[in-house]
């Protein structure tokens, strides 16, 4: 009877031995291509470190790039999804989303993830518009960002306006603008009060949008610049400021940082850069203005996410990692690290609730992210490019407003008719 119990608990030694080996044997490492920023790599490195210490037999190697979403960092991710060279997963614009899955570069997040689990995923509503392409659902985004008007306090103070309250119209905007600029002595802008040029904003593109259109049909996935009235205004007004600040004034955050602008609209990520490199610019930040009955409040949102690449193997892995990005305490603890909202209303609500989100400033430009717009298919790129080629020459008096639309909408209009064809 000893003998008979001796062995099987040999026996039991070695089933569990032999499992465990198994198990282990089970383990897969995937790789990551990372889009970052400066500043942000040792977020990563958390993030990564979070997740490999709690998922012991699936392991991230991580490789941080500056950018993949455009330039030869996006050549490379093509070159490398073309040639079965791609990691398992990667991390840049979701804006990319939609012509990679037309050139069948990914494979669509709802053919890797069931669509019961990511419509659980309570994205804010530019994030959700950025993943999904039809009734398709491509990506996983992992967080977000708004837009505002940034205005310098001392130079507000200086011509008697409020420091704490920014222009609710653009006609208000306006004549801000107009108490703000600084004349040479040669008629030449020495600082531009606002300017429409420069923003960061889809470029101008988006002031289409505050100004009550909709450059993009998503329904019927098709370009839609010359069928409202409402962006005819926008560039008649993008028009205007050019006629009266001159060809080359631009609001940016060059200029912004060096006083050579007092206003422009940028993103929220700039609320922890902009201290770093000018500690003594004071500065707020409210709504983007829009025009008094035909306009809304808006802002424009952008952001990166999880592509998976076609041809990925060890798709297991892949889901538990892609997952745990789309986790709200995951992207809670991003913005921790690095103050980039979620892509997860609930995360946002309860980061405010939770008064990790205080900064007015911040709130100004978080709370109109319900009312937003993204990026739609092909305007980060072929449409910005050509609206602000066309735009150039409306402020060198070559064409009219109405041309501005007209050029983009019959160059840009193939690309959508080609990808959407397929």
């Amino acid at each position: 009877m000893r003998r008979i119990c001796i062995c099987w608990l040999m026996l039991m030694v070695v089933l569990v031995t032999v499992s465990l080996l198994s198990f282990a044997a089970e383990k897969k490492t995937i790789t990551v291509w990372w889009q970052t920023e400066a500043g942000n790599e040792s977020a990563v490195q958390t993030i990564i470190g979070n997740f490999n210490r709690t998922h012991p037999y699936v392991q991230v190697e991580v490789q941080m790039h500056g950018t993949l979403q455009s330039g030869a960092g996006l050549d490379m991710v093509k070159v490398a999804i073309a040639g079965g060279a791609a990691p398992h997963l990667i991390f840049t614009g979701t804006h990319l989303l939609t012509s990679f899955y037309a050139d069948n570069l990914i494979i669509p997040m709802d053919e890797v993830l069931p669509r019961s689990y990511l419509e659980t995923i309570e994205y804010v509503k530019p994030a959700k518009e950025m993943v999904t392409s039809g009734n398709r659902i491509l990506g996983v985004q992992f967080r977000t960002d708004a837009r505002g008007l940034y205005m310098n306090q001392d130079m507000l103070a200086e011509v008697g306006l409020n420091i704490r309250q920014g222009p609710r119209y653009t006609a208000d905007l306006d004549e801000y603008a107009a108490k703000l600029t600084v004349w040479s002595h040669d008629r030449t802008v020495e600082r531009a009060g606002f300017v429409t040029n420069g923003n960061n904003f889809l470029r101008e593109l988006g002031w289409l949008w505050v100004f009550g259109g909709a450059p993009y049909d998503p329904v019927a996935q098709r370009l839609t610049l010359t069928d409202h009235p409402a962006h005819l205004a926008a560039v008649r007004w993008i028009e205007a400021s050019a006629d009266r600040y001159g060809t080359t004034a631009q609001s940016n955050l060059n200029n912004f940082i060096n006083r050579k602008t007092a206003m422009m609209v940028e993103s929220t990520t700039r609320l922890e850069q902009i201290p770093l490199n000018a500690p003594d610019l004071s500065f707020w930040v409210s709504h983007i203005p829009y025009p008094e009955g035909m306009g809304r409040r808006t802002t424009y949102s952008a952001g990166p996410g999880l592509m998976v690449p076609t041809g990925t193997k060890d798709l297991e892995a892949v889901i538990e990692f892609i997952k745990y990005i789309a986790d709200k305490e995951t992207q809670k603890t991003w913005y921790k690290l690095t103050r980039q909202p979620p892509a997860r209303f609930d995360a946002l609500m309860e980061l405010i609730q939770e008064r990790v989100i205080t900064d007015p400033r911040e709130v100004a430009m978080l709370e109109v992210i319900p009312e937003g717009f993204s990026a739609p298919p092909f305007f980060s790129d072929v449409v910005m490019t050509e609206f602000g080629r066309n735009l150039q020459q409306l402020r060198q008096k070559r064409i009219t407003a109405a041309q501005v639309l007209e050029n983009t909408q019959r160059v840009s209009a193939p690309y959508f008719e080609e990808m959407f064809a397929r």
